[in-house]
C-alpha cells in the first residue's frame, strides 16, 4: 500500500509539472508574440485612421495637414527618413528641436512641420509651392503626408478643398 500511495504523488506531481510546462510556454508564445506585433507597429496603428485636409493657396501652393495618434518625435523622424529616401528631394534646412524642415524638388519648394497635438498625438503639417504658379507643387504637400502617414502604418482619408 505504501508504493501504491507514492506512486499516485509521483503521478500526480508530474501532472503538475506538465500542466505548468505548457502554461509557461503558452504564456511565453504570447508575450513573444506582443511584443513583436508592438515593434511592427501593429498594435499602435492598426486602428489608426488619418484625414489629410488639403487646401489651396492662390499662385500654386498648397498645404496637407493631417492630426495623428503618433507622438511627435517619431513622426518627425519618419518625415526626414521619407526625404532622405527620395532621391528628387534635397533637405535644405531642418530644425530638429522645433520639429520643420525645408525641402525642394526641382524649382518647388515645401516646408514641413509637426506639433503636438493633444496626448501623445502630433499635427503634421506640409506648404508647398512653385516659383511660376504651376500646380504641380499640390503634388509635393500631399505626396509627402501621404508617403509619411503610409510609413507610419496609418490609413488616410483625403479631404481637398476645392
Amino acid at each position: 500500500m505504501t508504493t501504491s500511495a507514492t506512486s499516485r504523488t509521483n503521478i500526480g506531481a508530474g501532472i503538475g509539472r506538465t500542466c505548468n510546462h505548457r502554461l509557461t510556454h503558452a504564456l511565453a508564445t504570447i508575450i513573444v508574440l506582443a511584443a513583436a506585433m508592438a515593434l511592427s507597429g501593429c498594435l499602435i496603428t492598426a486602428a489608426t485612421v488619418g484625414v489629410i485636409h488639403v487646401a489651396r493657396s492662390g499662385g500654386g501652393g498648397e498645404t496637407a495637414t493631417v492630426t495623428l495618434e503618433s507622438p511627435p518625435q517619431e513622426v518627425y523622424q519618419v518625415m526626414l527618413s521619407v526625404i532622405r529616401a527620395d532621391p528628387a528631394l534635397t533637405l535644405v534646412d531642418k530644425n530638429d528641436s522645433k520639429m520643420t524642415v525645408s525641402v525642394s524638388k526641382g524649382q518647388e519648394t515645401a516646408t514641413g512641420s509637426v506639433k503636438s497635438s493633444g496626448d501623445q498625438g502630433s499635427k503634421l503639417t506640409m506648404k508647398a509651392k512653385s516659383p511660376d504658379g504651376r500646380d504641380a507643387s499640390s503634388d509635393l504637400a500631399r505626396q509627402a503626408v501621404t508617403r509619411i502617414c503610409t510609413e507610419l502604418g496609418v490609413s488616410y482619408q483625403m479631404d481637398v478643398e476645392p
